[in-house]
């Protein structure tokens, strides 16, 4: 955004330099709330960490690039899925960001819920 926007800038001044200013693309500048866009209530504020998984969430999500997607989080902020793994303790912590979260995809389609899928298999 802030490269958009001194593009513009040098734009403006460029067409200042040649003739009349036109002020067209500063004016047409449009800055979008990112807060407002996609709350599903499916994260919280942290004051040290930013935006977490809620704990406890659970929904079926639809809206645009979420088609009937099942996210369900635990008491601890981590993602559900349906595998239980039986006497075995998981050895593989994922961490990361919406890729790990699997943004836009159900419980079982995560890729952290693949590899364990794969995990169990073997």
């Amino acid at each position: 955004m802030v490269s958009e926007f001194a593009a513009r800038v040098a734009w403006t001044f460029k067409s200042c330099y040649s003739s009349a200013c036109d002020f067209s693309l500063l004016k047409n500048l449009k800055v979008r709330d990112i807060r407002s866009t996609r709350d599903f209530g499916l994260s919280e504020y942290h004051p040290q960490l930013g935006y977490v998984p809620r704990a406890n969430f659970s929904a079926i999500v639809n809206a645009p690039g979420w088609n009937s997607v099942n996210v369900n989080i635990d008491e601890r902020g981590f993602r559900k899925n349906e595998l239980l793994i039986l006497g075995m303790t998981p050895k593989i912590l994922a961490v990361g960001d919406s890729f790990t979260f699997g943004d836009q995809v159900s419980d079982m389609h995560t890729w952290p819920a693949c590899l364990q899928k794969k995990w169990v298999m073997v």
